[in-house]
């Protein structure tokens, strides 16, 4: 019992005599410890982002845009004419594995009210892409019969 009593006499003795020693390695050791849980926090935080945007998009959900491919360059027709025709997604329709799809299309354009301009991406669809893939609307409601033959807008 001696022996542990002297060591941590000495042990209080040394912290005695190097003070500002003692207390850099405690500062040290805070700071190191304080950087390893902050890194895991932010690992941790940038994996559940990332995770949860996968799935809000859908791992399951394939896009089709008409476009060219040619080596070193991709040009997708996403502001032009569409090739693709609304048959293609019915077609698609009766593939083995295949859920549901439908058409979807994108158009640029401008928009002014008085000083102010905007340049919204528009894109077109049917209410079956609100099935595909669910959205939240701050405001109003998503339209949901896929017979309807009203034109009808989601602003968001």
């Amino acid at each position: 019992m001696s022996l542990i009593l002297n060591n941590f006499r000495a042990a209080i003795q040394t912290l005695r005599e190097q003070t500002s020693r003692a207390i850099l390695a405690a500062l040290g050791i805070t700071v190191s410890t304080i950087g390893i849980i902050l890194l895991v926090s932010i690992a941790l935080g940038v994996r559940e982002d990332v995770t949860g945007q996968i799935e809000d998009l859908g791992v399951n959900v394939v896009i089709v845009l008409p476009g060219r491919v040619e080596l070193g360059n991709f040009n997708p027709n996403i502001g032009g004419q569409s090739y693709l025709k609304e048959s293609y997604a019915q077609d698609l329709k009766r593939e083995a594995g295949v859920l549901d799809a439908t058409p979807l299309t994108f158009a640029g354009g401008g928009v002014k009210a008085g000083s102010q301009q905007a340049y919204p991406m528009t894109v077109a669809t049917t209410s079956v892409w609100f099935n595909m893939r669910p959205v939240k609307l701050k405001y109003g409601k998503v339209f949901s019969d896929p017979k309807t033959t009203d034109r009808v807008a989601v602003l968001g």
